[in-house]
C-alpha cells in the first residue's frame, strides 16, 4: 500500500531529501508511517525487499509526489521513471527546482508546471496548505511551522554548495559547445 507522500530524488541527492522530510514531520506534522522517501531510513525500502517492485508499489497511489528537481534527478534514469509514473498517473506534485537548474530546464512532461526553487520560503506554505489538506497530519501551530521552515532553509543552503553536476550533456549543449568552439 503506497504512503501518502512520496519525496523523489536522486540518492545524491539524500541529504537534501532528510531535511525535507524533517520539515514535513517537524514542522507540518506529516506522521513518518506515511512519508516514502527511498534513501533515508526508516522511510524507504526494507531489508529483503525488492528496490523495483517497492517503488514500484509506492508510486500506485500517493497523495503527494515531491519532485526534487536536481541536476542528478534529470540524470537519474529511475527519477525520471517516478516522475513519468506520477505524471502519466496524475498524481498531485510538488516540484522543487534546485540551482543550478533554472525555469529553464523544467521541460517536457513538466512543461508549464509551475515550480517552487528550493530557497522561496512562500513555496513552502503551499506545501504545508497542500499536505494538510491531503494527508492525515497532527497539525503544527504556525509558528512552530515558521521556526521549522526558517531552519529549514539555512541547513539547505550550505547543501546547495554541494549539488552534482551533471555528468553528461545534452546533445543540444554539445553542438553548442562546437559551434562555439569552431568560431574560436
Amino acid at each position: 500500500m503506497s504512503k501518502s507522500v512520496f519525496i523523489s530524488h536522486a540518492v545524491k541527492d539524500s541529504k537534501i531529501a532528510e531535511q525535507i522530510v524533517e520539515l514535513l514531520e517537524g514542522g507540518i506534522g506529516v506522521p513518518e508511517s506515511e512519508i516514502f522517501c527511498s534513501s533515508l531510513e526508516g522511510y524507504g525500502i526494507p531489508t529483503g525487499e525488492n528496490f523495483v517492485t517497492y517503488i514500484k508499489g509506492q508510486i500506485q497511489e500517493p497523495k503527494v509526489v515531491v519532485l526534487l528537481l536536481t541536476p542528478s534527478y534529470f540524470a537519474s534514469n529511475f527519477c525520471l521513471s517516478e516522475l513519468g509514473a506520477s505524471w502519466a498517473m496524475s498524481h498531485d506534485v510538488f516540484p522543487i527546482l534546485v540551482p543550478p537548474l533554472s525555469y529553464d530546464d523544467v521541460k517536457d512532461v513538466l512543461l508549464g508546471t509551475q515550480v517552487a526553487k528550493i530557497d522561496n520560503e512562500i513555496k513552502y506554505n503551499e506545501l504545508r496548505d497542500c499536505l494538510i489538506e491531503k494527508v492525515s497530519c497532527t497539525n503544527k501551530s504556525s509558528t512552530k511551522w515558521d521556526v521549522k521552515r526558517k531552519a529549514f532553509l539555512n541547513l539547505i543552503n550550505p547543501l546547495l554548495k554541494n549539488i552534482s553536476l551533471p555528468e553528461t550533456v545534452s546533445s543540444e549543449e554539445l553542438l553548442q559547445l562546437r559551434h562555439d568552439l569552431n568560431k574560436s
